[in-house]
């Protein structure tokens, strides 16, 4: 069934993400597109010098990042097959719009709040995006500015729909993304993936119209963002240049590397003493590292699992470690070795047999290895799922059921950082896994990564 979706421009130009949004919705074939231009003018007074930091930062980020070159370029949505473009700037506009019977208005987040007078205009009402608990989303650059400026770790957004023009505006989904080192890095990101999901709840109709998922909000109308004077723009300036000045030193004493201590006595014994630093370090062998320590003791064994990164190969095996009592320990080597990149050997026993489920997102599989020879020789057992790029599984029996909770990219990306999926079967081995209908149950750069 076709749908007919109006978009709410302030011109016939949109951002590139916007425009990937829209020909991403496109490439289904069945919407029919209706371009609605309701033009509007705010008031931003801006500072020369801030405008002029902004602009370099972009210049020189974008040599090196393909993204954001990408992220700079200004797309015509003419260019998309559509069947009408209506200008809502006078009221003959408004009676076109009546006649088109929409199923759906997405409107452009930087036309400003949502267009609540538009909402009877479509049987599902309007659609957006809103950064923080800020409805001026025509100030979103300033918002992300503010971020990077004082440091904060990340930024909330919402996907919001308002239906009705007396209505509260409901949020459909929300969650939380990263604040990268600088502004126009934070710019992209945000915008790449919280278009994204704008998307997603598009085109799956997603609408969780059950209470224990929709808020009912009344969005904060008082501005929190405030324009950046000449004096925030040369200290931006400076925290620009020292982390600039960090990563070369931190890449040029040869990058980030990964460690893994234990410490024997149990964790409510430890309390606050249980840190790395008072750990046993296991050494790292020469050019490799290892990360994501899972341990179990069968057969008076006590053997820690790891991801076994070697920087000639570029990619990670896993590898088992003995640990003894007396603190000491021992590398007994590689027991999974594979053509992909592995990690996160996540262990559990199921019928008195030990499992696991590593990370291998480079094979597009959640894969499940069986051990036959504690702690040393492990069999493929099979796929339990396909055709999906998933990190750092963990799964566990509950309620008559097994749950699979992994983190799966959103649409279009390839970070694992951002949401939380879960699946369901009744049958670990041969069963079907089941999405659960309110995935992803949690987006949020802070926690929903299982692990690293």
């Amino acid at each position: 069934m076709t749908r007919r979706i109006g978009v709410v421009l302030n011109q016939t130009t949109c951002t590139y993400y916007f425009y990937t949004l829209l020909s991403d919705l496109s490439l289904s074939g069945d919407s029919e597109f209706y371009f609605l231009i309701y033009s509007q003018s705010h008031l931003k007074r801006t500072c020369s010098l801030w405008n002029g930091v902004k602009w370099v930062e972009n210049q020189v980020i974008s040599w090196f990042e393909p993204d954001i070159r990408r992220f700079n370029q200004i797309q015509s949505v003419l260019s998309l097959s559509h069947h009408d473009v209506v200008d809502l700037s006078n009221k003959s506009g408004f009676l076109q719009l009546k006649a088109l019977d929409l199923d759906i208005i997405v409107q452009d987040p930087s036309i400003g709040p949502i267009i609540s007078l538009l909402a009877p205009y479509s049987k599902q009402g309007v659609f957006s995006l809103s950064l923080g608990n800020n409805e001026y989303s025509y100030f979103y650059e300033l918002f992300i500015f503010w971020a990077v400026y004082l440091q904060q770790t990340s930024i909330a957004f919402q996907v919001i729909n308002q239906t009705t023009p007396s209505h509260d505006t409901k949020i459909v989904l929300s969650g939380n993304l990263p604040v990268q080192g600088s502004y126009t890095e934070t710019l992209e990101c945000v915008m790449k993936r919280s278009y994204a999901y704008v998307l997603q709840v598009i085109r799956n109709n997603d609408l969780r119209n059950d209470d224990s998922v929709t808020q009912q909000v009344k969005i904060k109308h008082s501005l929190n963002v405030k324009m950046p004077l000449w004096y925030h723009s040369l200290h931006y300036l400076g925290q620009i240049i020292t982390r600039g000045i960090a990563n070369i030193i931190n890449n040029r004493s040869g990058g980030m590397q990964w460690g893994v201590a234990f410490l024997k006595q149990p964790l409510k014994q430890l309390g606050q003493d249980a840190q790395l630093s008072n750990g046993i370090r296991i050494k790292n062998p020469s050019q490799r590292w290892f990360a994501d320590p899972f341990v179990v003791t069968r057969n008076n064994r006590t053997i820690c699992f790891v991801e076994d990164y070697w920087n000639q190969k570029q990619r990670a095996c896993i590898t088992a470690v003995e640990l003894f009592e007396d603190n000491q320990y021992h590398i007994l080597g590689p027991v999974i070795e594979e053509a992909f990149h592995m990690s996160f050997p996540y262990l559990f026993e199921y019928q008195n047999e030990l499992y696991m489920v590593p990370e291998t997102s480079e094979s597009n599989e959640i894969r499940l290895y069986k051990c036959v020879d504690f702690p040393l020789k492990w069999d493929y057992k099979k796929s339990l799922m396909t055709d999906i790029s998933a990190a750092d599984t963990l799964i566990f029996y509950h309620d008559e059921k097994w749950w699979l909770l992994t983190n799966v990219p959103v649409n279009g990306d390839t970070n694992h950082c951002y949401q939380l999926n879960i699946y369901y079967s009744t049958d670990l081995i041969d069963g079907e896994w089941i999405p659960h209908h309110h995935n992803p149950v949690l987006v949020d750069s802070m926690t929903a990564r299982n692990g690293g």
